[in-house]
């Protein structure tokens, strides 16, 4: 070990509270956030564990601090761009539904009575589905909180997409 360099996971351990509070500041410019500032840092350290051979690369402080600072971008960023292709996914489905449906929108009360029906047939793993996918989480993710392979995870979702829309449709 050259002087001034400690293995990243000594740094990291010093550095979690320097990481959240990059995380909390550079959300600050986005008012509109699902994700809680504790799976964003965990999901930093991850990510900096994977760039440093699991903590085992030695770095000096310098470099240690320019890695958590692009870390903590990489994290937001990516955070905003789920956020902005759900919504534009949603838009879409929205779009759709209508150009079919010859521009009939359900009012509140019909669509809360849709939501109730699709929530009731649905099973605890669906609910677990759903609440993981929406709250942010990646298909690997969510297929690791499930138990289940990534592809699975994929396939449950369309079906009970296909479920919701056929549910919409009685």
């Amino acid at each position: 070990m050259t002087s001034g360099e400690q293995p990243a996971r000594d740094q990291l351990a010093e550095c979690a509270t320097m990481l959240a509070r990059r995380i909390r500041t550079l959300r600050q410019r986005d008012r509109d956030w699902s994700m809680r500032t504790s799976e964003l840092v965990s999901t930093g350290m991850v990510r900096i564990l994977g760039a440093t051979d699991g903590g085992r690369a030695e770095l000096s402080r310098g470099r240690f601090l320019g890695l958590l600072e692009a870390v903590a971008r990489s994290v937001v960023v990516d955070g905003i761009r789920r956020r902005r292709v759900r919504r534009a996914a949603q838009e879409v489905l929205r779009q759709q539904s209508r150009s079919e449906s010859g521009d009939w929108a359900p009012d509140a009360a019909d669509a809360r009575a849709l939501a109730d029906r699709l929530v009731a047939e649905m099973t605890a793993d669906e609910r677990g589905l759903v609440r993981l996918r929406l709250g942010g989480l990646e298909w690997t993710e969510v297929a690791a909180e499930l138990g289940i392979s990534a592809e699975a995870a994929r396939q449950r979702w369309s079906a009970l997409k296909r479920r919701m829309r056929e549910l919409a449709e009685r």
